[in-house]
């Protein structure tokens, strides 16, 4: 059936393809940051800063090359699938991204790395923040005058416990309460110290108000939740983008990242700076705020509609 406008993910050629073959207009949404190498971004996965000096820069220009190789690896299915579709075989994966009108990202520019120009049709859209349907109502925790600290991981499964029990090792030490939001991780599973409570779900907008800071993964909307609200972070990576998301946050000064293997001292000794050093909670408070005003100039439902608009008339 035609639609006046079909909205996909940055991770799906397939769409892309089929709405090439059918003139279908079509729309990229990505819930992050970008995934594919721009120019004069740092690339994509590793976590590194914008480079500093000529070897920064060719080290990084090698690990862009050899993103685009693995991405490539796909390329002779992707050109199978084009060719089944009546159109004309491609010489890298990134030009089925051409497909899509407009590349929109669900991120803040002003938290992303500055570049000098972007591609065509790429576009910031702020990040969209809405809670999920299936969190449940937010439970009180323990006493006031204690600081509360949210350790919020992925809602996905990411072989997560062994960390999640470091930190409540960390946690038992500390004069603080804390709040450990599960997603697939079953409480039994883990060993929760008396100033711990152990919850599957709880909404992010009233928890993290009354929070001193976050303990987190470091996927895009924790992240982005946690500087709405001006907390700063411990970010202890695991993958997919969320080194990406830690290196923008320690770079800002709004909080410090760690190894998902680091030791209980370690995790506590971070935990304990980002209480004792209120450098931290001004960054994220400064970086908050000015994501906020960015968002706030942003009509994200009048571009959608203009795109469907344009593509009926």
């Amino acid at each position: 059936e035609p639609a006046d406008l079909v909205v996909t993910s940055e991770m799906l050629p397939g769409v892309m393809a089929a709405c090439e073959s059918r003139r279908q207009p079509l729309a990229i949404l990505a819930a992050n940051l970008c995934l594919y190498p721009l120019a004069g971004m740092p690339v994509f996965g590793p976590g590194l800063p914008p480079p500093r000096t000529a070897d920064e820069a060719g080290m990084q220009q090698q690990i862009r090359a050899g993103t685009l190789a693995m991405l490539n690896q796909g390329l002779p299915a992707l050109n199978a699938a084009r060719a089944a579709l009546g159109l004309p075989a491609i010489a890298c994966v990134l030009e089925q991204l051409r497909a899509a009108r407009r590349y929109l990202l669900a991120a803040s520019r002003v938290f992303d790395f500055p570049v000098s120009e972007l591609p065509p049709g790429l576009e910031y859209i702020g990040p969209q923040l809405g809670e999920p349907g299936w969190v449940e109502p937010a439970l009180s925790v323990g006493a006031r005058g204690v600081p509360l600290i949210l350790v919020a991981f992925s809602t996905t499964y990411q072989a997560h416990e062994p960390v999640l029990q470091r930190i409540l090792d960390a946690v038992a030490g500390l004069p603080v309460q804390a709040m450990v939001t599960l997603g697939q991780v079953t409480p039994g599973m883990l060993r929760a110290p008396a100033n711990v409570r152990l919850v599957s779900s709880a909404p992010h907008s009233q928890v993290m108000p009354g929070a001193a800071l976050v303990v987190t993964h470091g996927g895009h909307g924790t992240v982005m939740r946690a500087l709405q609200h001006h907390k700063p972070m411990l970010i202890l990576p695991h993958g997919r983008d969320q080194d990406e998301n830690a290196v923008r946050v320690t770079e800002r000064g709004a909080g410090l990242r760690l190894s998902a293997a680091a030791a209980t001292g370690e995790i506590r000794a971070a935990i304990q700076r980002l209480l004792d050093e209120p450098a931290y909670a001004a960054a994220a408070s400064q970086l908050g705020r000015a994501i906020a005003a960015e968002a706030a100039g942003i009509p994200v439902i009048q571009i959608f509609e203009t795109l469907a608009a344009a593509a009926e008339a």
